[in-house]
């Protein structure tokens, strides 16, 4: 994989009667964190003690904000005033490709919000962030179950501890569970963006992130059992 400075995704929303809005993402290449600081100035609903996520591990002496919350003020400040059902273009450029889909505001938003979360440093959502480097947006929920579950697999056998025999015990043990956290964590964030956003499409955005989230134990399980077609070929 060669190596870069930084992993830049944009996003451009274009609008039939407003300017397009650009949003551009600056990755650091290793630690798949934002590399531009948060603003200066930020809103009382992005404090770490206001509205915390009940399994929040940050230590509020140190943090004072939300590193995800933070990280959507501008977002939302974009969006403030655009309902979740305005249709749009949303343009998606990555280092590998662009991606092009028409679509409400709410499902635009949520594919960008993915990525502002799982950036941001919020160490419940950390197990998510190597999918950022493959970011895919407008992900059905097919190829998501298939990038959760082989980016779960995937990190198991790069840091699993080897066997005498060099091979590595992993599994979906744990999954699952860590979607259940992050399940609490898009609750929450969805009463803190109720104070931020003026119309809906923000916290719409949260509610479809929060949807696989809510359903992973079931949806991962049976989503992989009916994968088991287009692997056939692994019996021949």
């Amino acid at each position: 994989m060669p190596i870069t400075s930084s992993i830049d995704i944009r996003y451009r929303f274009h609008f039939a009667d407003n300017p397009p809005v650009d949003i551009l993402f600056s990755l650091d290449p290793g630690t798949l964190l934002f590399r531009v600081p948060v603003l200066d100035s930020l809103p009382p609903w992005t404090e770490l003690s206001w509205g915390r996520c009940p399994n929040c591990t940050l230590d509020a002496r140190i943090h004072r904000f939300c590193p995800s919350a933070a990280r959507l003020v501008e977002p939302l400040a974009a969006f403030s005033r655009i309902p979740s059902f305005a249709r749009m273009r949303v343009e998606v450029e990555t280092p590998d490709r662009v991606m092009t889909k028409f679509c409400s505001a709410q499902e635009g938003l949520s594919s960008l919000f993915g990525i502002c979360m799982t950036a941001s440093g919020c160490p419940l959502l950390r197990c998510l962030r190597p999918m950022v480097r493959f970011h895919l947006p407008f992900a059905s929920r097919e190829e998501t179950v298939f990038r959760a579950a082989a980016t779960w697999l995937v990190g198991q056998y790069l840091f699993a501890p080897a066997a005498a025999d060099g091979t590595r015990s992993i599994s979906l043990d744990g999954l699952s569970e860590r979607y259940r956290q992050i399940a609490i964590v898009n609750r929450a964030f969805s009463r803190r963006i109720q104070s931020a956003a003026e119309l809906d499409a923000g916290l719409n955005a949260i509610v479809l992130l929060d949807c696989f989230a809510q359903e992973a134990p079931l949806s991962i399980e049976n989503g992989l059992q009916e994968m088991k077609a287009i692997f056939s070929a692994w019996n021949d």
